[in-house]
């Protein structure tokens, strides 16, 4: 179930709305009607009203309506799962069951899994439901957009989702637009009227302002409400209003900081003080504003020199304080119906920070470091952190990540120790752990430029010494890390690989840094061509853990073995060890980091290998997803990999381009490791090649051919120039560059390569009619096959391969004759099966239901009328539905667009 202690609960309740608000019915009718279609966006600058306005529309609603006000914690994708599921469980009990069962084991589920439990669950509700998405400016994660995404994408007819947000989110927009599937409100929309500005100023802020004055401030402000808000403020028992307001000019920018004056100086002296010190916190309750605010010598008041007044303490009953803020419209914000938790309005807080900072800057580092212990003793870690970080306690932030940093990492949550970044380098070698620590994070991220300072450092023998005497283990760990980054051949730069019997040092309850340990050893010696080495610390280190009664996380070595194995063609035990490992019901209710993504990846591969497409690329794609907030270079780098040769094979072309074209992006982003030379070598140009794109082919070999790098590293190129060479039907070129040559270790399978280089060859002896010598390959690649069950390889080689296939079948006594004739029906069934220079097929966008519907009365020569009185729709809504068939289709008109249709066997 839903785990309550990691929920702020406010952040599922509806906001406040005060019974004397301005009625907006023109909105409220146009966000009413965006709530009974797929999404509802609200966009417009801070103090523009989104949230009241959305809330009050809510509160009206009489369906069900889910409330999640987002915050920047909510970039972790399972917490921000975790308030999703939870949200929509307070509207309807049934929903969410499964998906808090996924998350709250010590085994997380993947992100799709839990995002289609909740899918499944609103379509099983028999009534309409909607959830709004508050603050959604605050979500800069692209795997939290991409599982909104999947909800938009996915729901169910009976659910709606509505955004308020300052800015577009990165959300299929166009897509939603074209279709007539998006309500839009934006600022000016949202600005106040004149006459909602005068029921403002008059009726709600209780001010007596004429027509003219009213008119005038709506002028100045632009109808800004927050704008508004402070003028009346500042208003209030004002004898000269109309001097004011003639008074009142400037940009926005201008405005705010003389109404925040204004504001300001009319509250007695102890309310300017509780705002100014409270603005440092991004949430107020009344405990954490006691902490705080506790009387104290150390808190002085800048300018006049005197101590915090007296009133203050009393002041500290914090609960009533707030509530005669809330009462007086002085930007108060409650998050919660019991008057609990408040926020301040997000401008007037940055603007009573300015002031803070300008009254007495020496004091905003005590009241950072009072709402960090009280956050700390509360749980709130990372809070706490960010609150040591801005008083510039480095030490007291490090022990904080020293401490919890481990305990969250094990608990698959990367958060805590990546805040180290914000630690200066002295801290990082003073606490040589927390550098260990985030060094394997750089690592894995591939912030290789970033790692190596920090190992260099802690390689050396006197720095953990003179830190942490007797703990050389450490200097062990930083030697092996080095290793590992080390380049391929022997250079100065190159660092050996220290003795294992250091590594088996590392004290037991060191359990993470042992495991970092052991991968990076291991992949140091994979590195090296020692496989067999690996396998032996990979399985050692599986047995340890299996020992321990009281680890409770899948090593990180289980991912690592289970890419060894397939390195080593072993895809049974590849398989064997995904399935162990990722199984949901595990007896044992082990955690994983980011080792399932990892393995969902590997399985994915041999599922590839197997000829199983559809069930690989959702393999795949699940540990893409599972990935993203490690964003291991290594499980995006084999996963792009393998999602680009099922694409591949299941001839989506397109889809192939994008997945190479997002490896390549992924690459750059930081060092690249080696493992993936050749693929960002060579991958789009075999997508290219295989989608009967000989010509640009052509092209690319030529310059590959002539360039320096050809001459540096031929390896890499050898097996895609050959089916280039292939293509051609030139034959020899093949031979001489496959023909007795054996292909270099590769991070996926040496036997695949070895066997795509066979066949590559085998079909180029066949071109010659030297079949004596194709049918000895051949048998020798069956062999190498039959054993491991590859079938796609053979697969890849298109009709030549077939051929091939076919003309040993009848040859005599075939020795492997089972197995070629299961490859032989594997082709029949394939939906891809042609040489590498034959044509494309076009990709086309699978076209909806109702689409559907709507073509076959297009062809049926109705008009859109007809159509949307058949259908009982909006003639807009058949105007977004042709819209998006012509898209789809490619076509101009209805024309082009049914004989497109009839082509494509979409119709009869």
């Amino acid at each position: 179930m839903i785990n309550n202690d990691q929920i702020i609960r406010t952040k599922l309740h509806l906001p406040f709305t005060r019974p004397n608000l301005v009625p907006r019915p023109h909105l409220q009718a146009q966000i009413a009607e965006g709530l009974r279609g797929p999404l509802t966006l609200v966009t417009a600058p801070a103090g523009f009203g989104k949230t009241t306005l959305v809330a009050s529309c809510v509160a009206e609603t009489t369906g069900p309506v889910a409330w999640l006000s987002l915050d920047k914690n909510d970039n972790q994708t399972g917490c921000f799962l975790n308030y999703l599921t939870a949200a929509l469980n307070e509207i309807d009990d049934s929903i969410g069951n499964v998906a808090a069962q996924l998350m709250a084991g010590l085994q997380q589920a993947p992100e799709a899994a839990i995002l289609t439990s909740l899918v499944n669950d609103l379509g099983a509700v028999d009534r309409e439901l909607a959830l709004v998405l508050d603050d959604y400016q605050l979500i800069s994660s692209q795997a939290v957009h991409e599982a909104v995404t999947f909800l938009l994408e996915h729901r169910p007819e009976n659910f709606h989702l509505a955004i308020a947000t300052r800015s577009d989110p990165p959300l299929p927009l166009a897509r939603l637009r074209a279709r007539g599937q998006v309500v839009e409100l934006r600022a000016e929309d949202l600005r106040f009227s004149i006459p909602e500005a005068a029921q403002f100023l008059n009726g709600v802020m209780g001010l007596n302002l004429d027509s003219s004055a009213v008119a005038l401030l709506e002028e100045r402000t632009e109808g800004w409400i927050a704008g508004l808000q402070m003028a009346a403020l500042s208003m209030r028992d004002r004898k000269d209003a109309a001097g004011f307001i003639a008074g009142f000019s400037g940009t926005n920018r201008y405005i705010l900081d003389y109404l925040l004056e204004e504001v300001l100086a009319s509250q007695p002296s102890e309310i300017q003080h509780f705002l100014l010190y409270t603005s440092i916190l991004e949430r107020l309750t009344a405990p954490l504003i006691d902490a705080i605010l506790s009387d104290d010598e150390s808190l002085w008041l800048g300018g006049d020199g005197g101590r915090l007044p007296n009133g203050a303490q009393k002041l500290s009953q914090s609960a009533a304080v707030l509530e005669s803020l809330e009462r007086q419209n002085l930007f108060v914000v409650p998050l919660d119906d019991e008057r609990t938790w408040y926020r301040y309005h997000h401008l007037f807080a940055n603007l009573l920070r300015a002031r803070l900072q300008q009254a007495n800057s020496k004091l905003i580092p005590i009241l950072h470091i009072r709402a960090a212990a009280w956050l700390e003793q509360n749980g709130w870690i990372n809070e706490a952190i960010h609150h040591l970080f801005a008083a510039e306690e480095m030490d007291r932030a490090a022990e904080l990540i020293e401490r919890y940093g481990p305990v969250r990492l094990a608990m698959s949550d990367p958060s805590t120790l990546q805040m180290a970044d914000g630690l200066p380098q002295e801290m990082i070698l003073a606490r040589p752990k927390i550098g260990l620590y985030q060094a394997w994070l750089f690592i894995i991220q591939a912030r290789i430029g970033k790692a190596l300072p920090i190992l260099h450092q802690l390689a050396r023998p006197n720095v953990v010494q003179a830190q942490i005497p007797g703990q050389s283990w450490m200097q062990t760990i930083a030697a092996v890390a080095l290793a590992f980054l080390s380049p391929p051949q022997s250079t100065p730069q190159m660092y050996p690989l220290p003795d294992y019997r250091l590594v088996e040092a590392i004290p037991d309850d060191e359990s993470i840094l042992r495991n970092t340990a052991d991968f990076l050893y291991g992949m140091a010696l994979a590195r090296r061509g020692e496989l067999d080495l690996a396998v032996a610390v990979a399985v050692d280190c599986l047995e340890r853990e299996g020992n321990s009664r009281n680890l409770r996380t899948v090593p990180t070595l289980a991912s690592f073995l289970s890419r060894l194995y397939l390195m080593q063609g072993q895809l049974h035990a590849t398989a064997a060890l995904c399935h162990k490992y990722l199984d949901p019901v595990d007896e044992n209710r082990r955690m994983f980091i980011y080792t399932t993504g990892s393995m969902k990846v590997d399985l994915g591969e041999v599922l590839s290998e197997w000829n199983c497409l559809d069930e690989a690329e959702l393999h795949i794609r699940e540990g893409l997803l599972g990935n993203e907030s490690w964003r291991n270079i290594m499980t995006d780098g084999f996963g792009l990999v393998a999602l680009t040769r099922v694409q591949l094979a299941k001839g989506d072309y397109n889809g192939a381009l994008q997945a190479a074209d997002r490896l390549e992006a992924r690459l750059r982003e930081g060092a690249q490791p080696r493992e993936f030379d050749e693929d960002f070598r060579t991958l789009r140009i075999r997508v290219q090649l295989a989608s009967g794109d000989l010509q640009t082919a052509l092209q690319w070999a030529d310059q590959i051919l002539t360039g320096e790098d050809f001459d540096h590293h031929p390896d890499y190129y050898r097996l895609v120039l050959a089916r280039i060479r292939l293509a051609q039907g030139k034959y020899t070129e093949v031979e001489t560059l496959l023909a007795g040559r054996t292909p270099e270790q590769s991070p996926s399978s040496q036997i695949s390569r070895q066997l795509e280089s066979n066949l590559l060859l085998a079909v180029a002896f066949a071109g010659q009619q030297r079949l004596s010598e194709a049918y000895e390959l051949l048998e020798s690649s069956l062999a190498l096959a039959e054993p491991e069950g590859y079938i796609r390889i053979f697969l890849d080689a298109g009709e030549p391969g077939r051929d091939l296939l076919a003309a040993y079948l009848r040859s005599d006594s075939p020795s492997h004759a089972l197995f070629a004739q299961k490859i032989m029906e594997a082709f029949s069934k394939s939906s891809r099966v042609r040489s590498p220079s034959s044509q494309p097929t076009r990709s086309i966008e699978a076209l909806s239901a109702r689409e559907l519907e709507v073509l076959q009365l297009m062809a049926t020569g109705r008009t859109n009328p007809e159509i949307a009185r058949q259908l009982i729709v909006a003639p807009g809504t058949v105007k977004a539905h042709t819209a998006s068939i012509y898209r789809k289709l490619e076509a101009a008109n209805r024309t082009e667009a049914v004989s497109r249709a009839r082509k494509l066997g979409i119709l009869k």
